[in-house]
C-alpha cells in the first residue's frame, strides 16, 4: 500500500559521533600517605575549576570528575558511608568553603580505612566547569594534536547541563535548608528544600494538591 505524502519522513544518520563532556583530563596527583591507625583520613585536592558530571544519586544531581587510587588501586566514590561496610574500598567528596574538593575515606566500621604507606594515595581528575560549556550546535573544536585523517571535530547538536558554581552566598541559604531535612523529605517544605539543592533546580516550591488520589 503506497504511503501518503504527508505520512513521509526523513532520517538522518550521523556516523562517527561520541558523546563528550566539556572539560581537560589532567594527569595523575599524589594527595599523601595513608596511615590505617587514623579514622575517617582525608585529603583536600587543592585545584579550582574541578568538573563536575551528572550523578542521579547525588543529593544535589552531580558528582565531581575524579577518581582515587590508593596503592594502586581504584576506589569506588559513594555519596554517603550508610551502607559501606568495614572491607569496602569507598571514599567520599565534600566541598570545602574555599571551593576546593575533600575526598574523605571510611572509619574501619563504614568503609574501610586507608592502609599504611608512603604517597600511596593519588587522583586523577578533570577541569572545566561552567555554562562556557553550552556550546551552539556546529560548534567546531581545536583538535590538541593531528589524528591523521580527522579534519575537523564539531558539536552536532546543541551542548546542555553546564553551569556555574554554587555562590558562596547561595550557599548559606540553601546549606540550613539541608540540614532541616537531612536528605529525607518528611514534611512538605522538605520536598521544595530537597529539590533546591539539585544543581539542576533554581527555585523550587511545595504545595499540598486537593483531591489528588
Amino acid at each position: 500500500k503506497a504511503t501518503p505524502a504527508w505520512r513521509c519522513f526523513e532520517t538522518t544518520i550521523r556516523a562517527n559521533v561520541l558523546k563528550m563532556g566539556h572539560g581537560e583530563s589532567k594527569p595523575k596527583k599524589n594527595l599523601g600517605s595513608g596511615n590505617a591507625t587514623v579514622l575517617q583520613q582525608s585529603f583536600v585536592l587543592k585545584e579550582k575549576d574541578i568538573s563536575y558530571t551528572s550523578d542521579r544519586e547525588a543529593t544535589n544531581g552531580v558528582s565531581p570528575a575524579i577518581d582515587v587510587w590508593v596503592a594502586g588501586e581504584r576506589w569506588q566514590r559513594v555519596n554517603n558511608f550508610h551502607l559501606s561496610e568495614a572491607s569496602d574500598h569507598h571514599y567520599g567528596t565534600a566541598l570545602t568553603d574555599e571551593g576546593f574538593v575533600r575526598i574523605n575515606f571510611g572509619d574501619g566500621i563504614r568503609g574501610r580505612r586507608l592502609p599504611t604507606g608512603k604517597n600511596n594515595v593519588v587522583v586523577t581528575y578533570r577541569v572545566g566547569t561552567g555554562l562556557q560549556g553550552n556550546v551552539a550546535a556546529r560548534s567546531e573544536f581545536k583538535l590538541r594534536q593531528n589524528l591523521g585523517l580527522v579534519k575537523k571535530v564539531d558539536a552536532p547538536l546543541v551542548a546542555v547541563g553546564g553551569s556555574n558554581q554554587e555562590s558562596i552566598e547561595s550557599l548559606r541559604k540553601s546549606a540550613p535548608a539541608s540540614v532541616l531535612c537531612l536528605a529525607r523529605a518528611v514534611s512538605l517544605n522538605d520536598f521544595a528544600h530537597l529539590a533546591s539543592q539539585n544543581s539542576k533546580v533554581w527555585q523550587a516550591i511545595s504545595y499540598r494538591k486537593e483531591n489528588c488520589y
